[in-house]
């Protein structure tokens, strides 16, 4: 297989906003777009138990992705991608009650190995930041 390549002429309006990563095999060419690797990282992080929500943004944050049609998690996860190789930044609430350095460790080790395993693609780092700790339920 050889290596993947940012594809810098979009063909659709999504495209015009987001990166598409081209592999070119033997036997033609697969498109991966980056809001599919976004995804990704979305549900990983979310099947990590102690992990409640990504934050959504903003109430102007919210508007614009009505108008754009972009999904919440978009502002909670930005993917720096070079060839096959990204860099990810995450942010999440989490649970109360949750060691959350331990909590943040299995978020990147389950995000680095879905990435991997679903795209073939190199997770080089996964940045983490908690933004909200979410009440116990009843108080």
């Amino acid at each position: 297989m050889k290596k993947a390549e940012e594809i810098s002429n979009p063909t659709t309006e999504q495209a015009m906003y987001f990166k598409t990563i081209e592999s070119i095999t033997d036997y033609g060419s697969v498109k991966i777009n980056e809001r599919v690797i976004m995804s990704i990282v979305k549900n990983a992080a979310l099947k990590v138990d102690g992990v409640s929500s990504l934050p959504s943004g903003s109430f102007v944050n919210c508007l614009t992705n009505m108008i754009t049609n972009a999904k919440n998690h978009d502002k909670a996860i930005k993917l720096d991608i070079n060839g096959t190789d990204i860099k990810v930044d995450l942010k999440i609430n989490v649970s109360y009650g949750k060691n959350i350095p331990e909590l943040a460790l299995k978020v990147q080790n389950t995000i680095t190995d879905e990435v991997k395993t679903l795209t073939g693609m190199n997770v080089m780092k996964v940045d983490v930041e908690v933004q909200e700790v979410d009440s116990q339920e009843g108080l």
